[in-house]
């Protein structure tokens, strides 16, 4: 089994990706979003002070000063998805589904990539 292999087997969750699109109206150019991937196998990985689950309750069950701290997520998927920076990231799967968007450059590698992930936030 190559390591491609092995670590495909671990992906237990699918990412919608979608990615803003210029389009003119008027004189205006405006954005939408459009879905460019829509359902690639993937895993997510939480580390940090809070160690929150997918569904976002503390694993703990009891709060601490520690659990206001920062949470980092982090995407993992095959190599060859195209994510670019700002897109809008729908994680589904482990019985939830969350919104992020790419917050920092790829590491990709030849058996998969790491994509660091925020919490989307809609636009006013």
């Amino acid at each position: 089994m190559s390591l491609r292999s092995a670590l495909e087997s671990l992906y237990d969750c699918t990412a919608r990706v979608e990615t803003a699109v210029p389009f003119q109206e008027g004189a205006a150019t405006r954005f939408r979003l459009e879905t460019t991937i829509a359902a690639a196998p993937c895993r997510l990985s939480f580390s940090g002070a809070s160690r929150q689950s997918f569904s976002g309750l503390q694993a703990a069950g009891r709060a601490s000063p520690r659990s206001e701290a920062p949470q980092s997520v982090k995407l993992f998927l095959a190599p060859e998805w195209q994510v670019p920076a700002g897109s809008k990231i729908t994680v589904t799967g482990r019985g939830g589904e969350r919104v992020y968007c790419r917050s920092g450059e790829a590491a990709v590698y030849g058996s998969h990539q790491e994509i660091p992930l925020a919490l989307w936030k809609e636009l006013a």
